[in-house]
């Protein structure tokens, strides 16, 4: 089994740095994934899906399904916009299936981030070409196609630095127990 291994620095969620990490780190978060994966399924698409990290699809992924071909992860979002907002901005580039914006499911909060879902697959490609490094607000968006996630990332190993020494498997379960 092929693993991805990814090295996270423990700060509390109080910190300064902690929205910064969420943002550098949203593409390999299992969070991220469950609602991606929750996204599509509200959407009759059974698959798993991720981002393809900011980059448009290579020629390895041209035979990607219309279906995925139209899916749009949106990153870096402005706080402050709506569901709504982000329906009609790219509403204007063509009609949209499905919108969604990410919010923290105890705060309610946006999450800065979320998905469209275009009808068309050359609408898709429109906002990509013309809408990715718009600047919203204090924000440069950045999109890219979802894709289906491959099953090795699944059970891939997560290394956690930065830890105290002193915390026993329990107190680090309970540490992370509010992420699922």
């Amino acid at each position: 089994m092929i693993a991805s291994w990814y090295t996270y620095k423990v700060l509390p969620p109080t910190s300064t740095k902690h929205q910064e990490i969420i943002d550098n780190q949203q593409a390999e978060d299992e969070y991220y994934y469950s609602e991606m994966a929750a996204f599509n399924r509200q959407n009759g698409n059974t698959s798993e899906t991720r981002s393809i990290g900011g980059v448009s699809l290579t020629d390895d992924e041209s035979n990607l399904s219309d279906k995925i071909r139209t899916n749009l992860i949106i990153n870096y979002l402005p706080q402050t916009m709506t569901q709504d907002e982000i329906k009609d901005l790219f509403g204007s580039i063509g009609a949209i299936e499905s919108c969604k914006l990410v919010r923290d499911k105890t705060t309610g909060q946006s999450l800065g981030y979320g998905f469209v879902n275009f009808i068309r697959t050359e609408d898709a490609d429109k906002a990509v070409k013309t809408m990715n490094g718009l600047r919203l607000q204090n924000k440069t968006i950045k999109i890219s196609f979802a894709r289906p996630s491959s099953e090795t990332i699944k059970f891939a190993n997560l290394y956690i630095c930065g830890i105290p020494k002193q915390w026993t498997t329990k107190e680090l379960e309970n540490y992370f127990s509010s992420c699922g």
